[in-house]
Parts: structure tokens; C-alpha cells; sequence
């Protein structure tokens, strides 16, 4: 189920600000970016716990920018073929990434360390 703070049919401010798509199945995780969200951000998030919905999502959201945690090597497979940056997660280094079109952050995550990436990714597309 997509899970979003906002209605994706938001007032016309919020529809220019760019889409930001949390993808985790643990809850701590997405309540981390709920509470960065609470605070004025130049984006929205919206979040995604099951990865069967992705597709789905995927199309009916288009987001700009994809944090997933690498878990299950098919969905990674899948976001690998979209033109979507994607910024994996996980407590363990990642090997092999696509470094043109995605990167990874090690969790625990940092505030100061998500914008960052954030923003260099958005100044890339």
C-alpha cells in the first residue's frame, strides 16, 4: 500500500515540488523520513512498504527519486532497468551499483547526509 502525507492531486506548490519515493519494509525507517518531511523540505515523500505494489506505484506516482532498501534482488533488478535515480540502502556495503544512475547510503542514516545526497542527485537530473 503507497502510504503519503500528501494527496498526490496536492495544491499546485506542492505538485512542483519533486517526488520523493521511500521504499522499506521497516517502520522505523519510514517514520525517520515522515519526521524529516514534518519539517519544510523542497520535496515530498511518499512511502511504499510493500514491494509487491511497485509497479503499480511506480506508474502512478513517477516519482524523481527512489531510496530503497536493497532486500529482495529482484525488486533490485526491476528498479535497475528504470531511468529513476535510486539511492539504496542497507547496513551492509553494496558492491555493485550503477553509479551513473544510483548510489547507496549505509543505515543508519544521517539528517545532514540525506539532504546532501538528495540535493547532488536532483543537481544531476
Amino acid at each position: 500500500m503507497l502510504l503519503h502525507l500528501r494527496e498526490l492531486e496536492g495544491m499546485s506548490a506542492q505538485s512542483q515540488k519533486k517526488k520523493v519515493l521511500i521504499i522499506d519494509d521497516d517502520e522505523d525507517i519510514l517514520n525517520w523520513f515522515r519526521m524529516i518531511e514534518k519539517k519544510e523540505t523542497p520535496y515530498n515523500f511518499y512511502f511504499l512498504q510493500n514491494e509487491l505494489e511497485i509497479l503499480k506505484v511506480l506508474e502512478e506516482l513517477r516519482p524523481d527519486l527512489i531510496f530503497f532498501d536493497r532486500g529482495d534482488r529482484s525488486v533490485s533488478n526491476l528498479l535497475g532497468s528504470i531511468d529513476i535515480p535510486i539511492v539504496y540502502m542497507s547496513t551492509k556495503e553494496v558492491s555493485q551499483i550503477d553509479s551513473t544512475h544510483h548510489s547507496f547510503m549505509r543505515k543508519p542514516l544521517q539528517r545532514k547526509a540525506v539532504d546532501a545526497k538528495i540535493r547532488s542527485l536532483f543537481k544531476i537530473y
